[in-house]
């Protein structure tokens, strides 16, 4: 196929038990201008044959086979093949609606903006929750871009922040291109965060949509729901590549130090997951507070009076209060 609208990435590690579903939902669409480039993540299971057998089915399958090397290099990997004029990311494990790419192609036919964003349905064992986009419905020109998602492009004094989730948005391929080739194959856990909030900052024009076409399967087994200890450099990883982006807006600057306070506070409470002394642990994290770049982070970092887990998580960070995070964690993550 010559240029088709959608290039789908589907990257696949270890969900042979859902492959099945998601690929259909995305091959069973009422539009058929698409690609879909199966990653294969180095999988152990039976999912590289499924890939495999669904590549000399259909001639819009196209499949990747690669050594494991996480979500990041999976998508980078798809990105040396995609030739569609939009992007979109289905992981492997979730499923879309039947008219998600009619209804984007719609939206493309009458404003071509550079990113279209919609809603998600988080699925449940018991019910279906659907999670609308947070902002008006429409089309946003630059000018709208500015006034109406930059004060909350990475997080405001308030403590909100434009929903990152990639597999929420379809992206042109140059602008997903270029953003997505400059995140660390190094981050496992904020992969969204560090693409699409460089993306945003750098689109001319979104379009908003509240139709809920994704259906997002809540694994409770997941890496955000599992008792994980997140590595530590993540954050500072993400940090290089705001900085770098903002560096001449001083505007975003309080943003971005308030986003990678918040996602190394995050990062800092996992720790007390893992199997070891809490000494060990309260040490490796004033190793962190240590380095140059979280100083500056937490000197800045400041919250409206109003946002209480902002503001107590500052104080319980610069001042060390480790045992108290300990048993702040579970309040802060409700």
């Amino acid at each position: 196929m010559i240029n088709p609208l959608f290039s789908v990435i589907v990257p696949v590690y270890g969900v042979e038990k859902y492959l099945n579903e998601c690929v259909d939902s995305v091959l069973g669409q009422n539009f058929d201008n698409y690609e879909v480039i199966l990653v294969n993540d180095g999988s152990k299971d039976n999912s590289p044959a499924i890939c495999d057998e669904y590549a000399e089915k259909y001639s819009q399958v196209k499949v990747i086979h690669k050594e494991n090397g996480g979500l990041v290099s999976a998508r980078k990997a798809a990105c040396r093949v995609i030739s569609g004029k939009y992007v979109l990311n289905v992981d492997g494990d979730d499923w879309v609606r039947d008219d998600f790419l009619a209804s984007l192609a719609d939206v493309i036919l009458g404003t071509e903006p550079d990113v279209i964003c919609f809603g998600v349905a988080n699925v449940f064992r018991d019910r279906i929750e659907e999670e609308q986009a947070q902002y008006d419905v429409g089309y946003y020109n630059r000018k709208d871009i500015e006034k109406k998602i930059f004060p909350e492009l990475f997080m405001s004094y308030e403590g909100r922040y434009f929903k990152p989730s990639i597999c929420a948005k379809a992206i042109k391929r140059e602008l997903y291109k270029e953003f997505q080739l400059k995140v660390d194959n190094r981050i496992k856990i904020g992969e969204d965060v560090a693409c699409t909030k460089p993306i945003i900052y750098n689109a001319n024009s979104m379009y908003i949509m509240n139709e809920c076409f994704y259906f997002y399967r809540q694994n409770e087994q997941s890496m955000t729901k599992n008792k994980t200890a997140f590595s530590m450099l993540t954050p500072e990883l993400i940090y290089q590549n705001f900085s770098t982006l903002t560096a001449n807006d001083l505007s975003m600057k309080e943003q971005v130090e308030r986003c990678i306070f918040q996602m190394f506070f995050g990062t800092a409470i996992s720790q007390f997951n893992r199997n070891e002394s809490h000494r060990i642990i309260s040490n490796d994290i004033i190793k962190e507070l240590e380095k140059p770049y979280l100083k500056k982070v937490i000197a800045g970092c400041r919250y409206d009076k109003s946002n209480i887990k902002g503001n107590l998580a500052v104080f319980l960070l610069k001042h060390r209060l480790f045992i108290l995070m300990r048993l702040a964690k579970k309040v802060m993550n409700k």
